[in-house]
């Protein structure tokens, strides 16, 4: 399993809450094999699959927000309407049998409908209509159903990983299938996505203009009710959610950006991160860094109560005009 900026749980609790990291992904699965049956075969008019993926491969608790999947071949712009993903949570580390189980009525939560397009190779992903709330503790079952009721060629084919009875499928040409299907080890290596911030400052910024104007900025997932926002020198203090680095946030807002009462200060690694509520779970985006323009080229420098500031100062790390705009904060809904 790779991982980028992990789903995990950090090892700070925080008002007696575990706080939740919000990674960008977690990968399952490394092997280089293509199938063209699961997720979804674009070579039937209609389809549906079921994969488990395992907590041991998961990890901890995460809000999932889309899925990917490694395309192996070169499809051009393969469209593919009328598509439904459910995701539960399960015990079965494996199916007993190639059963056809209805998700309206078995215990899924559908996350996703619509069309997916597969162009080229590489990883495609499919952000859902609603987050689902992985619990960390159980295995976790994707299915897939295509309702598309026609095909044409130059369909998708998909990296696998093969696990003996982790998936199972069922292909048809006139109607939608609704019987038992085929027991496969064709898992196909998959992302699960997580909310991604795009903070401002990028991560890891250089030379960041100490009085940018927000001086940090970043995008709510859909999900999260309200928010707070960690911002310090110390990388322990924004990690652990130390109150004393707390500098936004009323327990009931939901905010965007936060600009610095006064300049930062020059030649300095700040860390800041955000924790986003889902009703009492807090979960935290980041936490990210940025380092500001070092002193005194680009750095104020105050004299007789006056800031001198050299004409070649960099705007390395300030927000675009249009979120600086729009700095303020919503209630939720």
């Amino acid at each position: 399993m790779k991982t980028q900026r992990l789903m995990m749980t950090a090892a700070a609790v925080w008002l007696g809450f575990q706080i939740i990291a919000c990674g960008q992904y977690v990968e399952i699965g490394t092997g280089t094999g293509t199938q063209r049956f699961v997720p979804i075969s674009g070579a039937d008019n209609y389809g549906w699959s079921h994969t488990i993926y395992l907590q041991s491969e998961i990890g901890a608790p995460a809000m999932i927000s889309g899925l990917a999947y490694y395309v192996g071949n070169t499809p051009n712009n393969f469209l593919m309407v009328n598509q439904k993903i459910y995701l539960k949570h399960t015990t079965l580390a494996a199916f007993p049998s190639a059963a056809y189980e209805n998700p309206l009525t078995s215990g899924f939560t559908q996350v996703f409908e619509g069309s997916v397009t597969w162009n080229g190779s590489g990883w495609t992903e499919i952000l859902f209509d609603t987050a689902f709330f992985y619990n960390g503790q159980d295995n976790l079952i994707v299915c897939w159903e295509n309702r598309d009721g026609s095909w044409v060629s130059g369909y998708p084919a998909y990296r696998y990983t093969p696990k003996n009875s982790r998936a199972k499928y069922k292909n048809q040409s006139y109607s939608f299938p609704l019987t038992s299907g085929n027991l496969s080890p064709y898992v196909p290596n998959v992302r699960l996505l997580a909310n991604d911030a795009h903070p401002v400052p990028a991560d890891g910024a250089q030379a960041v203009v100490t009085d940018a104007q927000p001086t940090v900025a970043w995008s709510n997932p859909g999900w999260a009710v309200s928010n707070a926002l960690y911002l310090s020198a110390s990388s322990a203090d924004v990690a652990a959610a130390s109150p004393s680095a707390r500098v936004l946030g009323d327990g009931g807002s939901l905010f965007s950006c936060y600009t610095n009462p006064v300049p930062l200060a020059c030649g300095t690694t700040y860390h800041w991160a955000i924790l986003q509520y889902y009703g009492d779970l807090p979960f935290m985006d980041g936490p990210f860094s940025f380092t500001t323009e070092p002193a005194p080229q680009h750095c104020p420098n105050r004299r007789d109560g006056i800031i001198w500031r050299s004409r070649a100062r960099t705007t390395a790390g300030m927000a675009p005009a249009s979120m600086r705009s729009r700095c303020s904060r919503s209630t939720p809904r």
